[in-house]
């Protein structure tokens, strides 16, 4: 709800701003309110050795305000932009944890070992909604454009998901080589899904370099006009900062640990990887890139000759 009154808010504002605009007398001049949407692929840019890549999809939708003066285009709008973008991870252990299995036929000396949880395939899983205030310039030439410029954003609604395989190995004091790969002493590889309970913290504001280029069509003796183009905004900012104290994985401490315990503990305790110490002083950068659609409708205007030019 508090999205949809901040967006409300800020289309209403390039509304007014537009009426009031076109009612100035400029030769050669056209007012525009168009409507937008926008789907690609997202991605974050980090130095983190942890991780290996980012991939994932996203939308938006927005409304503005564009005046063009002879080749020249000026945009100011406003958007909701939402990406949910998956971190792939390098492998990672956990261990030796002080654990003791279920076998009744051993002596609890016998019974103890030192346990490993390996992150095999791990996903760290991001959905970002965002704010974008773009302000462009740019120019049309016959039926191309281009416009550059910047897009500043503010984070309104964030979420995160782990999915992992983790890999349960064991080290025997009375014995030379680890046990593995032996699921009747659960010494074997599962799915984790976590949901964490901290929070998935970036900066509450982003400034993104934007760039888009792209096909004009339509009759410029009719209100609406069209375009489709490609579009791609890149974070300039570190949009990691905050505080950082979540661990990879809570384990709980102790001595002789049954495997239930450890993996449960695994399952409820994950955190996404931005969220962590491991995170603490690294760079990330957003990046979106896709296609955009845009419907322009342009405003009464005396000075508009309904011409290219």
């Amino acid at each position: 709800m508090k999205v949809l009154k901040t967006t409300a808010r800020c289309m209403a504002f390039i509304v007014a701003m537009a009426a009031s605009i076109s009612t100035t007398a400029f030769a050669n001049t056209k007012n525009s309110l168009g409507l937008w949407l926008e789907g690609g692929a997202s991605s974050f840019l980090d130095n983190m050795d942890q991780t290996k890549n980012a991939f994932g999809g996203g939308g938006a939708f927005g409304v503005g305000y564009e005046l063009q003066h002879k080749r020249f285009l000026f945009n100011l709008g406003v958007e909701f932009q939402y990406a949910s973008t998956s971190i792939t991870m390098n492998p990672i252990t956990e261990g030796p944890i002080n654990m003791i299995d279920d076998d009744p036929m051993n002596t609890p000396d016998l019974r103890r070992y030192n346990g490993y949880f390996e992150f095999v395939k791990r996903n760290d899983i991001a959905n970002l909604g965002t704010v974008n205030i773009p302000v462009m310039f740019g120019g049309k030439f016959n039926n191309f454009y281009f416009l550059v410029g910047a897009k500043v954003g503010a984070q309104m609604m964030t979420s995160s998901k782990v999915k992992a395989e983790v890999k349960h190995t064991g080290e025997y004091l009375a014995f030379i080589d680890p046990f593995q790969n032996m699921p009747n002493h659960y010494f074997s590889t599962n799915n984790v899904e976590s949901n964490p309970n901290s929070a998935f913290f970036f900066g509450t504001i982003d400034v993104k370099a934007a760039l888009e280029l792209g096909y004009a069509f339509g009759n410029p003796k009719n209100v609406a006009q069209y375009r489709l183009g490609v579009f791609a905004d890149y974070g300039i900012l570190n949009a990691n900062v905050g505080v950082k104290n979540n661990s990879f994985v809570t384990l709980p401490q102790g001595n002789d640990l049954q495997y239930q315990q450890v993996f449960n503990a695994i399952q409820q305790s994950s955190n996404h990887i931005y969220s962590t110490n491991l995170a603490q002083g690294k760079n990330v950068n957003t990046l979106f890139a896709g296609v955009k659609f845009t419907i322009w409708f342009r405003l009464p205007s005396k000075t508009d000759c309904r011409c290219e030019f």
